[in-house]
């Protein structure tokens, strides 16, 4: 407990585990869209009359809207705004994005800076 109070690394294990988060978040995001796809291709295909063709196309066209709705963009809109609502945790919505708290604590050093 004490070596944590003066870990010479200080607020950049903050910023380690901001990116951390957000990479697995990215990976589950990743892992939903890509099941989603295998499961849809797999029941079209195999439990519906409407074959491989038929399958392959509409898994496409779910795996276009997923790869469209899951990257990583830094500048939020509407649509992704949206997405949010399905695809992430609260931590994760509205003015929060990666490198808000990097930037924090970027201010914070300058505020300490400042202080000296």
């Amino acid at each position: 407990m004490a070596k944590a109070a003066h870990d010479p690394r200080g607020p950049t294990e903050l910023l380690d585990h901001e990116r951390s988060y957000h990479g697995v978040l990215m990976g589950a995001r990743w892992t939903a869209v890509m099941t989603a796809v295998a499961l849809t291709f797999l029941i079209l295909a195999f439990a519906t009359s409407a074959g491989f063709i038929g399958a392959a196309f509409v898994a496409l066209v779910i795996l276009a809207v997923g790869v469209w709705l899951v990257r990583d963009r830094r500048e939020p809109n509407w649509v992704s705004n949206a997405a949010t609502l399905f695809m992430t945790t609260s931590v994760e919505s509205g003015d929060h994005h990666p490198g808000a708290l990097a930037e924090e604590v970027e201010r914070e050093r300058a505020r300490a800076a400042e202080r000296r």
